[in-house]
């Protein structure tokens, strides 16, 4: 999962700092709070004060003032101080990006990596995306990004180069025992997040979302009706490592599972709670089991509960991160915005879960030798070994009794359903967006809480890879 910006909420200094520009003085702030008597005296209070203080450090700092740095960190500080690690200010940089991540575009090169010995281990490549078509394959070392060493400028800052990146750049690669150059040109396609293939031992389904953007129920959708003409014997749905994302993808995806009946409901502010979506009479018999860890959070988490509500499915894993709020975007004039948490939303039959986290049926850890969840195959995979043994007994499959599960992957091979997809650090450079021309919630974009585009979020669970993409 990615590294998450802190997100927090106040729309009054978000309006404040973006008439102020940069500095803020006291008689910029008594003319804004003059015109906006819903502030608290507190609150004006602390405008005032930060007037003050801006007036003395004007006046009397040695230092040269980065005046974009100084309204950043206002605002940040400002969100901080909420305490609320889901809300955030956003420059109109990080508010493009975003909005392009949610809407299932990337502008990258469509390369998932994490870090390995010095190195950055390719473990997914997108079809059509362009690091395919330079050859970057799975199972490549990325040792050096347009000459600079990764062992010398660290992972993190060798995935903002790649990041950075908006013409041909070369990639040095090991592949094996060879080294090799890949040269790579960034360009925007379509992002997947769905990778599904059918393990031929038991003919079950196996479908891993990575997050939800607005196209995932699409792709979903897709790679069940494919498994399903396939006679698959039962699905194993993967949410590890799933930091949530948009609610209209998820949304659509659990009413395709289960019954008519509710499927999630909002809790505003003032404790309202309605029922926000349903889902149809419509639904998929088959055995279905879910795979979740500490890292699954937000719509990763309604889609497990979900299912588990309706008696669809059985969850296998850990305890996951418990976020169980709602985040929209709100814009202004000058292309910056926030993310801020609005509402709760519940599952169907299930308590909230913000901050407490869903227990699964079946806890299975992985095995304790492993650090990199984004190295585990399906040999070393104890968790995945474990579901794939209880569909065995779910489905009465012949070899369930004495088959051993990790002989079971070993020799099943897979055949590919749908394309796959990404996850831990995603090589984005965000593309430009139009900001919106006047302070107001970006309904266009993602919507408010009521919109079918409204987003659940992501966590700040962290991956054990240094992810970089935000979603």
């Amino acid at each position: 999962m990615n590294k998450k910006i802190s997100l927090g909420a106040a729309i009054a200094l978000v309006v404040f700092v973006a008439a102020a520009a940069v500095f803020i003085t006291m008689g910029v702030s008594s003319q804004l709070f003059a015109n906006h008597s819903d502030v608290s005296p507190d609150r004006a209070a602390i405008m005032t004060k930060l007037g003050e203080i801006d007036a003395v450090v004007s006046n009397n700092y040695v230092g040269e003032i980065n005046e974009e740095a100084l309204s950043k960190g206002i605002m940040d500080g400002f969100f901080t101080g909420l305490g609320d690690p889901h809300s955030c200010y956003l420059t109109p940089e990080e508010y493009n990006e975003t909005v392009l991540d949610r809407s299932g575009k990337s502008s990258d090169i469509g390369a998932y990596v994490t870090d390995y010995n010095g190195g950055m281990y390719v473990y997914f490549v997108m079809n059509n995306s362009p690091a395919s078509d330079a050859g970057l394959e799975k199972g490549d070392i990325i040792t050096a990004v347009a000459g600079a060493e990764v062992k010398d400028s660290g992972f993190d800052a060798a995935v903002s180069s790649i990041k950075s990146m908006s013409s041909t750049f070369d990639l040095t690669v090991t592949r094996g025992q060879e080294t090799m150059t890949v040269n790579v040109t960034p360009g925007e396609f379509k992002t997947t997040t769905i990778e599904a293939k059918i393990l031929e031992l038991g003919n079950i389904g196996y479908i891993r979302i990575y997050n939800f953007v607005d196209s995932t129920d699409e792709q979903f959708s897709d790679a069940v009706e494919t498994m399903l003409r396939q006679n698959v014997s039962g699905f194993i749905f993967d949410v590890r490592h799933n930091g949530g994302g948009t609610l209209s993808s998820v949304v659509n995806m659990i009413d395709k599972l289960c019954p008519a009946g509710p499927i999630m409901y909002k809790v505003d502010k003032d404790g309202t709670t309605t029922v926000l979506h349903k889902s149809d009479s419509n639904e998929i018999e088959k055995p279905m089991l879910v795979l979740m860890d500490d890292t699954t959070a937000s719509a990763a988490e309604l889609f497990a509960c979900a299912l588990r509500d309706y008696e669809k499915a059985e969850l296998i894993g850990t305890k996951t991160y418990g976020k169980g709020s709602m985040q929209d975007l709100f814009a202004f004039k000058d292309g910056s915005a926030i993310n801020l948490t609005t509402s709760l939303f519940n599952p169907p039959y299930s308590p909230n879960f913000n901050g407490v986290g869903i227990l699964p049926d079946y806890e299975v850890p992985l095995s304790s030798g492993i650090t990199n969840f984004f190295l585990v195959n399906e040999e070393t995979d104890t968790q995945l070994q474990f579901a794939v043994q209880k569909m065995f007994e779910v489905t009465g499959y012949a070899d369930s009794v004495n088959a051993d599960p990790e002989d079971q992957l070993s020799q099943a091979g897979s055949s590919e359903a749908s394309a796959e997809n990404s996850a831990s650090s995603q090589l984005s450079s965000a593309s430009s967006q139009s900001s919106s021309a006047s302070t107001q919630t970006a309904s266009s974009e993602v919507g408010s809480e009521s919109s079918a585009n409204s987003r659940t979020g992501s966590s700040d669970a962290q991956t054990s890879s240094s992810a970089v993409s935000r979603q």
